[in-house]
């Protein structure tokens, strides 16, 4: 049986352990940014890393199919300001030590903006 490090590092960026509050929307080839902006559709979620390619989350509930489209709103403890973006989803996996399924996302879109808020979170 190989080692992990015996597999090569397929990110462009390095991830950093950040946990700040993210909320997360799945959606259709129809949603626009009027429901992707609506409170009552979206989910709460923890960051476990990021970088300013992409975010792994630890999510409650049912486990999110990989390449589905997910809207975004990362909340950085610092300001009132969310990062709003879209992700697609490469993999997840339920970690029973957490009790809780664990999301890897790849971003979509940033604005450069936001990738350096990104890289300032710590």
């Amino acid at each position: 049986m190989g080692n992990k490090n015996d597999f090569p590092e397929r990110r462009r960026c390095e991830r950093k352990a950040v946990q700040v509050p993210v909320t997360y929307k799945l959606l259709s080839p129809s949603t626009d940014m009027e429901e992707f902006n609506r409170e009552s559709i979206k989910r709460a979620a923890t960051s476990l890393n990021i970088s300013e390619n992409g975010i792994q989350l630890e999510i409650d509930g049912r486990e999110i199919e990989s390449d589905q489209i997910v809207g975004v709103e990362i909340s950085p403890a610092e300001d009132d300001y969310r990062i709003k973006t879209f992700a697609e989803v490469r993999w997840s996996k339920f970690d029973d030590k957490l009790g809780k399924f664990r999301v890897g996302m790849q971003f979509l879109a940033v604005k450069d903006g936001d990738k350096d808020r990104i890289q300032k979170l710590s």
